[in-house]
């Protein structure tokens, strides 16, 4: 059990190295200044995106979970779409809609060039 726990413990330190501070803190700042707040995930992050809706409320912020909860995309919110690859169908056309609408969008990937930014 201690090896498996290390070897988390490996990969989210490893994750964390490649977070940009400057790219944090315009996603922080996005998230404040949003009305509403969306999470679009699939897999594994799908959990993750519940979490942290979850720690969003806890701050006193709108966040909801595509496919948990409904409420109309408008122009100032934010969607933040988790992706692995970047590039799920799916969260690819949810953030080409947000973005048609005037929503901000952000990608939390391990790819800088991700098309669910368009």
């Amino acid at each position: 059990m201690t090896k498996q726990l290390e070897r988390i413990l490996q990969e989210i330190q490893a994750t964390a190295g490649l977070i940009r501070e400057d790219d944090a803190a315009q996603l922080v700042n996005r998230i404040l200044e949003a009305k509403k707040i969306f999470g679009a995930c699939a897999g594994r992050s799908g959990f993750t995106a519940k979490l942290f809706a979850m720690r969003m409320i806890h701050a006193d912020l709108e966040p909801y979970v595509v496919g948990e909860t409904y409420a109309n995309t408008e122009e100032g919110d934010l969607l933040i779409v988790g992706s692995g690859s970047g590039e799920t169908k799916s969260l690819v056309a949810m953030a080409e809609e947000a973005k048609s609408i005037g929503a901000n969008v952000a990608a939390v990937t391990i790819f800088l060039r991700s098309i669910c930014v368009p």
